[in-house]
């Protein structure tokens, strides 16, 4: 079978998570906006050793050389081979165009991805679509999705099969764990926004962008409105809690007109929840583009002058008011259908490339992410990369470097100075009982200013500067959001000081 035709099969699969463990073997779970289901797949390794038919032991390797790939782009290694035999040997027959496929394609593209349709593959062949139609479900309907099971094996005529399961309490269990709801502590409450239950909210679109897929654009039924649904960040719910408070900062009265972005419209909760979201809803933006899609000198220089002014200046805006935006990067601004900019994705993190991971969340980090969008849009020929350059980018600095490269998004808990809303919140949240420890936070102009204490002297030296933030252990929970902190004690482990020192780096 082509990769095309295999492509095609999966059109309407999305991968919504993704297991690999040190055996190597794999769970994957994916859904399918046809038939509007959930599907679970697992591959054992121990089914595919026990095959001593040449298709078979072929299947293994086709397998094996997958897993391996995955491996290899996370620094890890399998705890014994897949297959004793050698890898490097071709041991599929003529007919098996499969594995040929398989083989090439697995060192050219994203090991992941190559391994996803691999393990797709016998349940897109398989499934009978019949019962596709064009029901739109609601945001409830897609996270409660009917979830079926399967695992896959070497079938007696030595071809790979997707056999069901019955779902098991632990399987459903492991299902529940992928739908995003995340508590919302008494100072978001207090803002007062509208809730909208997911089961009045129509899906309209969805995006694997970030990953893994999830709703995107969605109706209000009762009303007919359209809007773009955020998911909250399970994982990481201080990303979302961020970025609701700095949308919610930014359509205040002083600054709503001096920046571009996305309204804050209401969150989204289970039933009748209002308490715990799946996320929230946000205006939408007019035929958006991302901004990376203009650096190119085919777009007319005229513009991409306009939008780099723009860029700048929209940045300069929220540091007076002592806001950071976090993730500055080209694909976090948005054109519109009339060439207007805008800002979007304030939940706070940095991408690599763009930020330096040691300024992630600071000003200085928006200095040089917004920099490198400006620079790019002024002359796209020398201050852009392609896709491919990028990717041998990559692997030299992984062939010279024994630890990995830092995530492309990591969540990072601080946002700047305390200001009102703040510290309200942080009171709130002590006497929350379903809010966790949030440090993060939001300035405004009533801000009192940074809540980092200062150097008492000019003539400290960083000695007594560490003995002054190390002294309290009531001050570990404080370093961990101060940036400017993780950078000195950042400073202080590499310049070989005190154990103490490198104890208080690792909790940074």
């Amino acid at each position: 079978m082509s990769s095309s035709s295999v492509d095609a099969e999966q059109a309407d699969l999305h991968v919504l998570d993704f297991f690999l463990d040190d055996v190597g073997s794999c769970a994957l779970t994916a859904y399918s906006d046809l038939m509007h289901q959930r599907f679970h797949i697992i591959a054992d390794v121990g089914k595919f050793r026990h095959s001593q038919k040449p298709a078979g032991i072929s299947i293994c390797e086709q397998y094996g050389q997958l897993v391996e790939a995955c491996l290899n782009q996370e620094n890890r290694s399998l705890s014994q081979p897949i297959s004793e035999r050698d890898s490097a040997v071709d041991v599929a027959g003529p007919d098996d165009a499969d594995a040929r496929t398989t083989k090439s394609r697995s060192s050219h593209e994203d090991a992941k991805d190559a391994i996803h349709e691999w393990m797709l593959a016998p349940l897109a062949r398989g499934r009978d679509k019949t019962a596709a139609s064009n029901y739109k479900p609601t945001v409830q309907e897609y996270y409660d999705a009917d979830t079926r099971f399967f695992d896959l094996e070497i079938a007696n005529s030595d071809h790979l099969i997707a056999t069901e399961l019955e779902a098991t309490t632990d399987l459903k269990r492991r299902m529940a764990k992928l739908n995003p709801e995340i508590s919302i502590p008494k100072y978001i409450r207090d803002l007062n926004y509208f809730w909208y239950s997911a089961s009045d909210l129509e899906v309209l679109d969805g995006s694997s962008s970030p990953p893994p897929y999830h709703p995107t654009r969605v109706r209000v039924k009762s009303t007919g409105e359209t809007f773009f649904f955020k998911a909250a960040v399970e994982e990481a719910p201080k990303v979302t809690k961020r970025e609701i408070t700095m949308l919610h900062r930014l359509a205040q009265p002083d600054i709503k007109d001096q920046v571009l972005a996305p309204q804050l419209v209401g969150l989204v909760g289970s039933g009748t929840s209002s308490t715990k979201a799946l996320g929230f809803l946000q205006s939408e933006i007019a035929d958006p583009v991302p901004l990376t899609s203009k650096l190119d000198v085919k777009v007319p220089q005229a513009d991409r002058d306009r939008w780099a002014e723009e860029a700048e200046r929209m940045k300069n805006v929220l540091h007076e008011h002592n806001l950071v935006w976090g993730d500055a990067k080209a694909d976090n601004f948005i054109v519109d259908r009339e060439g207007k900019l805008w800002l979007i994705d304030m939940g706070g993190s940095y991408t690599d490339g763009w930020i330096d991971p040691e300024l992630a969340d600071t000003a200085e980090g928006d200095d040089q992410g917004v920099e490198k969008v400006v620079n790019a849009l002024h002359d796209p020929v020398n201050n852009t990369m392609s896709e491919e350059e990028d990717s041998q980018s990559a692997t030299q600095v992984k062939e010279h470097s024994a630890s990995p490269r830092p995530s492309k998004r990591k969540a990072i808990d601080v946002v700047g100075p305390v200001d009102t809303l703040s510290k309200r919140r942080k009171q709130d949240e002590d006497t929350d009982s379903d809010a966790e420890t949030d440090i993060d936070s939001i300035s405004d102009e009533s801000s009192p200013g940074p809540a980092t204490p200062a150097r008492k002297t000019a003539a400290e030296t960083d000695e007594q500067l560490y003995c002054l933030y190390a002294s309290d252990p009531g001050w570990v929970v404080e370093l961990k959001a101060r940036r400017g902190l993780m950078a000195f004690f950042a400073w202080y482990y590499t310049a070989g000081k005190t154990p103490r020192a490198r104890l208080m780096a690792s909790i940074v």
